[in-house]
């Protein structure tokens, strides 16, 4: 059961950067360097890591997306990538 909610989970993320993120974070001219379509969802290093913390810093505190849909909600998004960010940590502190 819990591996159905986490992969949903995964594919809600995902849903979500689709629609508020990749239009504009994607090819050589990306804003900040930040490129979703080459950036690795599986949090294989610290540097990864951090650009994720990043990405969650920003949609939390509202400075992204700039222009939000009307039906837009972020909760789920955060609370599946919190919970990525934690698993992973939680990972590199056990080695």
């Amino acid at each position: 059961m819990f591996s159905v909610l986490l992969i949903a989970a995964f594919a809600q993320s995902e849903l979500f950067l689709q629609r508020n993120c990749v239009a504009c974070h994607q090819g050589k001219t990306a804003p900040m360097g930040l490129n979703f379509t080459q950036l690795d969802p599986g949090f294989a290093n610290r540097e990864t890591l951090s650009r994720w913390v990043c990405i969650h810093d920003a949609v939390s505190s509202g400075s992204m997306p700039p222009k939000p849909p009307a039906n837009y909600d972020k909760s789920a998004f955060l609370q599946a990538l919190s919970h990525r960010i934690e698993q992973f940590e939680s990972s590199q502190n056990a080695n």
